[in-house]
């Protein structure tokens, strides 16, 4: 099971994966698609998720986490929208900036978290 500081690590590293323009770039015969072609996933590409394990995988819902792609489940924003809502209604440069607010609103969780745990811990 990921630690709150697996989760940590993970997000900051997607997310400078996505200001880097890892998602901008299609492959040549289809667009990348998010979390599935980071080089986090360790998906081995078109197949279903290898490992239950993985810190994405709390995030997505319980039901999501039982869909071939349970990443592809997680609710990106306020209103509960996934990315597979987003591919079939958005743009890839939207989808990259809802994902990219989703990315800081929980690496700053994660970071408002350990700062509590590490203060509360070092007062006992």
């Amino acid at each position: 099971m990921p630690t709150a500081k697996d989760k940590l690590s993970m997000l900051r590293r997607e997310l400078e994966f996505l200001e880097n323009g890892g998602y901008r770039i299609a492959l040549e015969w289809r667009p990348r698609f998010i979390f599935e072609d980071s080089p986090l996933c360790p998906n081995l590409r078109l197949f279903a998720c290898p490992r239950a394990e993985r810190v994405l995988m709390d995030l997505a819902p319980g039901w999501g986490r039982n869909q071939t792609v349970p990443c592809q489940h997680i609710p990106l924003d306020e209103t509960g929208a996934r990315l597979d809502t987003f591919y079939g209604t958005a743009t890839n440069y939207e989808i990259r900036q809802v994902l990219r607010e989703w990315l800081l609103k929980n690496i700053a969780e994660l970071e408002r978290a350990a700062d509590y745990t590490s203060r509360h811990s070092t007062a006992a």
